[in-house]
């Protein structure tokens, strides 16, 4: 798989998926932790040293990268679903005006303060021209 930067990089050899700067970050943290017990046990100091708990604080650490990365992930991919959708219902929208305004058909519908919300082709032709446009009063 290879080293991924937690950088963005506009080279094509970056990494494709961000999320994996969480794995940089829990790596650089747990090997802080075990430098620091390194140092307490080298120093002297009368400072317990417990290389388990620092072990057990990283693999903690890298637990929450892996968790965050597949909500990461997730969301990744539930956005890209919601664009997907977004641009079907654009899609129908202009589909249905389109067919709404080229039927043969006239359609005025008004809400209930008497304001024509839609009106095609064929009903301006019936009721005489262009003078009813949509949110005028009827």
């Amino acid at each position: 798989m290879g080293f991924c930067s937690p950088y963005p990089s506009r080279s094509p050899r970056s990494c494709s998926k961000a999320g994996y700067r969480f794995f940089f970050f829990a790596a650089l943290a747990a090997l802080a932790v075990i430098a620091e017990q390194l140092y307490s046990a080298l120093g002297d100091e009368g400072i317990p040293v417990s290389f388990t708990q620092a072990g057990l604080l990283g693999l903690v650490f890298f637990a929450v990268a892996l968790l965050a990365h597949v909500l990461y992930q997730r969301i990744r991919s539930a956005e890209a679903l919601a664009e997907r959708r977004q641009l079907d219902l654009d899609n129908l929208a202009q589909l249905n005006e389109f067919i709404i305004q080229n039927m043969g058909t006239g359609i005025l519908v008004a809400d209930a303060e008497q304001r024509v919300r839609l009106i095609n082709a064929a009903a301006r032709d019936l009721l005489g021209g262009g003078q009813i446009r949509s949110g005028a009063d009827f």
